[in-house]
């Protein structure tokens, strides 16, 4: 048999016990502790406590953990490798033993959590001195060498950019890459030595879209701007140091699958690789073990990074699980795993709550297999949990797998996730699997089977169940808790009963759950019994609980403790009370509203206010009105009034308008729904004297009632500083619609100086879309101002995309994209009907003409959409085209050279003008008769290959197209234009 994977590594240290591999160190206690860390690291002790910890749920592993810190060891300088050992034997003899005083099996959890802590400060330490700690040299000439690590890899994608009709997708990689320098030299790295190999196409290190520098991307748990993230433009590291720098990357293939990438650092004359999946891979740490009735879950275990990169590797594995009919999962983290990154999370958790209800699409991170029934995480490292909504408390109720299951895929625990998962399966399985399952040596499977069956198991197997209540796992003794409501026998019920008395928990809760959920009369009354002889905190537990399982049996006992002073159950036995019902319900909620407590008061009169019969709607409107007049209203009562329309209220809501000094929106939104045209004089009167959120209020409602008086008011409130007064007199202008209401927006849109000011007004016009709106749009495109230059693009392209006739030119669009020239013509021809002033049908159109040759129609279709738009871009390039196709060439030239400075940052743009520079080029080497014909053509060459180099930064990035498209066949037998089509790569 082998002997310890550690006891080779440390000879001096062997225990000298031939026993299983992974096994001996934990047989060894204290000698293992010391073991596992001198061979492995920090690595090596988390490995020795898991394997002590076997009893807890997390398995031994065979296989050596081969992450990069584990590796990292090796390579401390002597003195640190001597403070290290050290350092490991003072820890561990200042322990107990763990092992080596008790068998295997029977660990001291409490000692190995704080040893968990112990071990992850140290590692903590550890790396943060290794990090900047000179390296020896290895004796081994082929080990020295530049070696790399990464460290939070991020693939990410964003839409900007319009591309027939539809966002451009741009997808980036970010990382983190330290080297460490193992060569007797010091080694010199440029950023532009270090590339990207994405699916074939190599991409260079720090070379983005401009656009997308206004980004910000999530690595982690933090948030960075992609104009920060800048890899160093040189790294000079010395022998035995490292350095750290960022590495980005655009032009990922796009799609929601992962490319297989792979990183390449130039050094010497074999470069640097790293198979950037394969490392991923390796750092997720993922084991899978199979679970319940006929192994039809899958739980799996994850002890490393979860990244945008791994995660791909754990779409593998679910995906090879649900080949084998693996129909449940539940994925929990191990004890120290690292978070997984905020961004990633989300998407993740989002996906996994919607499977098996819609396939959720996400352009990010592949999709989860959807053949799965049951899907469900546990234990989520510690940064990642606020993100779960468990929808279970910690004690008895969470174990209610019904519960569970509808709560949230989200759990606490592994346990409560396996129950969850295993209902359904164990609710129709039959019994004898089912018994065999709960006499089963697995405390998952064994708790899920009692928790989801053990309620349909026969009288005879009651002992069973009685029994496995004693048992030493809580969460087997919890799900036979749970089981035994379903029994009637007097046994069954003092066994449960028993755990409630002894209130400790979370056993007592489940126990008075069970209680309260059971069918049978005996245990009802023994649960009531309880409850005289508790006192006042435990009876507050028990009625909650009686509330969750609401009986008429409970009834008179929550009347009789919530009508007594000294009951003590406050607003828990009110809320009871009204769960379960009671004759005199409504006199109990109206004697509250007296209450002095103010908790128990609000309560009351929330249950009033909602009770839908005319009597409580009495009593909760005379209490309003009553405490309105000496004391503003709360929400609730606002929200009461909203409901009832009640008109007596009004002289006492304006009266709190004038006098309060705290926030009066909710006030001011009240009277909007309850009041008249008198209301909204007021609110004019008191418009100075408001705060902005309060002036926002009456600016909506005095749109929304149509008031003279807003029109007053919009003109000053567009000058107003705060952007929600803004937003909303937009609106409400908007939504006006008369040229009054128009004028006003066009003014201000002229004027402002606050970018705030100019988009909403730029937005309000565009939606108005009037002629006059239209023209100040337009003009506003040839502003100095960026904001409004921009503003009045998109508000004029928003006017286009909301023409009945975009529906024809998508279609169109679609169908020329699949060479189906006919059908498209027709389908411009009726967006040209539907809407003349349309420029995209024209220009649409006049593309199709141009695949067909037939330049003269193009020509006369482009004119039209310029004349209706002198900028945009399409018509503008396609005129030029047509005129350099005619002959024409300097005239299209100087077309679009003179608007070039109009569309700075355009990619489409700038590879529209490179055509018009191809079809230059094509006329040129035709005729070689036309003046400074060689001149021109070695410039026009040039231009149109910067351009189209240009529009490749700035994300007009389609090889396909740039490869087949005739306005630049002329310059395929350029090398340049080569490397930037694919064309060379195609022809070696």
């Amino acid at each position: 048999m082998p002997v310890c994977e550690f006891c080779p590594l440390v000879p001096n240290l062997t225990c000298g016990l031939r026993l299983q591999p992974a096994r001996c160190c934990a047989e060894f206690g204290k000698r293992g502790f010391i073991a596992a860390f001198l061979s492995r690291g920090t690595a090596g002790l988390r490995k020795w406590i898991k394997v002590t910890s076997n009893k807890s749920g997390f398995a031994a592993r065979e296989t050596g953990d081969e992450s990069p810190d584990s590796k990292v060891g090796s390579l401390i300088m002597p003195r640190s490798r001597f403070f290290c050992r050290l350092l490991a034997i003072l820890v561990a003899l200042s322990l107990p033993a763990v092992a080596q005083d008790k068998p295997a099996d029977t660990p001291n959890a409490e000692l190995l959590r704080r040893l968990q802590e112990k071990v992850d400060q140290l590692d903590r330490d550890l790396k943060s001195v290794l990090k900047n700690a000179p390296k020896t040299l290895p004796e081994n000439p082929e080990d020295r060498k530049l070696v790399p690590m990464l460290e939070t890899p991020v693939v990410q994608s964003f839409n900007f950019g319009v591309r027939n009709g539809q966002a451009v997708e741009h997808r980036l990689f970010v990382a983190k890459l330290t080297l460490i320098n193992l060569t007797a030299e010091a080694k010199t790295i440029e950023a532009p030595q270090i590339t990207l190999d994405a699916d074939g196409n190599s991409l260079k290190n720090g070379v983005l879209d401009a656009q997308i520098l206004n980004y910000a991307i999530n690595i982690g748990q933090q948030g960075y701007p992609l104009n920060q993230i800048k890899p160093t433009a040189s790294m000079k590291i010395a022998p035995g140091q490292t350095a750290t720098t960022w590495i980005i990357f655009s032009g990922l293939p796009r799609g929601p699958g992962l490319p297989k990438l792979k990183l390449s650092i130039a050094s010497g004359e074999k470069p640097i690789e790293i198979d950037v999946n394969a490392w991923a891979m390796s750092k997720l740490d993922v084991s899978s073990k199979r679970l319940g009735p006929r192994s039809c879950l899958a739980l799996l275990t994850i002890g490393g990074e979860l990244n945008f990169i791994s995660y791909g590797a754990l779409v593998e594995e679910l995906e090879r699980l649900a080949t084998q009919k693996v129909s449940r999962v539940v994925i929990r983290w191990a004890e120290g795993a690292p978070a997984i990154d905020m961004n990633l999370s989300y998407q993740f958790i989002g996906m996994a709550q919607s499977l098996g209800r819609t396939d959720l699409q996400n352009s990010q991170i592949p999709s989860l297999p959807q053949s799965f029934t049951e899907f469900r995480l546990a234990e989520l490292p510690g940064a990642n949990q606020a993100q779960g909504n468990y929808g279970v408390n910690n004690y008895g109720l969470a174990m209610n797998p019904v519960a569970m299951a509808n709560a949230s895929i989200v759990h606490k625990t592994t346990s409560d996730a396996v129950v969850a998962a295993l209902r359904t399966a164990y609710e129709v399985l039959p019994r004898n699997e089912l018994l065999d399952d709960i006499r089963s040596a697995d405390p998952l499977t064994r708790a899920a089977a009692v928790a989801a069956g053990g309620g349909r198991l026969a009288n005879e197997n009651l002992p069973l169940l009685l029994q496995l209540a004693d048992d030493e796992d809580p969460a087997l003794q919890k799900a036979a808790l749970l089981a035994l409501r379903h029994f009637g026998e007097p046994e069954a019920i003092e066994k449960v009963l028993g755990y409630a008395r002894k209130n400790t928990e979370p056993l007592a809760s489940m126990a008075v759950e069970s209680l309260a959920g059971s069918r049978y009369a005996a245990a009802h009354d023994a649960l009531l019994r309880l409850l005289e002889r508790e006192g006042a905190e435990s009876r507050k537990t028990i009625v909650k609980v009686l509330a969750q399982n609401p009986r008429p049996i409970w009834s008179e006992t929550i009347y009789k403790y919530v009508r007594d002073p000294q009951g003590g159950l406050g607003i828990d036995g009110l809320q009871a009370l009204v769960r379960v019902g009671h004759p005199k319900l409504i006199e109990v909620l109206k004697d509250a509203l007296q209450s002095r407590d103010i908790a128990i008061r609000d309560t009351a009169y929330n249950e009033l206010a909602n009770q839908p019969d005319a009597a409580t709607e009495e009593i909760a409107l005379q209490f309003t009105l009553k405490f309105m007049e000496s004391t503003p209203p709360t929400p609730a009562m606002l929200a009461f009034l909203t409901k009832t329309k009640d008109q007596t209220s009004i002289p006492l809501l304006l009266k709190h308008l004038k006098n309060n000094a705290g926030d009066r929106t909710g006030l001011i939104n009240t009277l909007a729904q309850i009041g008249d045209q008198t209301v909204a004089n007021t609110l004019v009167e008191q418009y100075a004297t408001l705060r902005p959120n309060e002036q926002t209020a009456v600016l909506g409602i005095l749109g929304q009632l149509k008031s003279p008086a807003f029109l007053k008011l919009a003109e000053p409130a567009l000058d107003s500083q705060d952007a929600n007064v803004v937003s909303t007199v937009c609106l409400w202008l908007q939504n006006d619609g008369s040229p009054a209401a128009v004028k006003l927006l066009i003014q201000a849109f002229e004027k402002t100086t606050q970018p705030n000011t100019i988009i909403y007004t730029a937005n309000a016009l565009g939606q108005v879309a009037t002629a006059e709106a239209r023209v100040a749009i337009r003009k506003a495109r040839s502003s100095p101002d960026q904001t409004r230059q921009m503003q009045a693009r998109q508000a004029l392209q928003n006017i286009y995309q909301r023409s009945p006739a975009m529906q024809y030119v998508y279609q169109a669009r679609a169908l020329e994209q699949q060479n189906e020239h006919k059908g498209a013509m027709e389908l411009f021809d009726q967006a040209v009907k539907t809407d003349p002033d349309l420029p995209e049908a024209y220009s649409g159109r006049a593309n199709v003409q141009i695949r067909l040759d037939k330049y003269p129609e193009a020509k006369k279709d482009f004119e039209k959409a310029l004349a209706l738009d002198d900028l945009n871009h399409q018509a503008i390039t396609g005129v030029g085209i047509c005129l350099a196709v005619e002959g024409k060439f300097d005239e299209g030239i100087k077309l679009v050279e003179d608007v070039r400075s109009k569309f700075p940052n355009d990619g489409l743009f700038l590879y529209n003008v490179a055509c018009v520079y191809g079809r230059a080029v094509e006329k040129l080497v035709k005729d070689d008769k036309l003046p400074e014909r060689d001149k021109k053509l070695e410039s026009f060459r040039r231009k149109a290959l910067d351009d189209l180099r240009e529009s490749k930064k700035l994300g007009f990035n389609d090889q396909d197209w740039m490869k087949k498209d005739p306005d630049l066949a002329s310059l395929h037998d350029q090398p340049e234009f080569q490397e930037l089509s694919g064309l060379k790569a195609k022809a070696d």
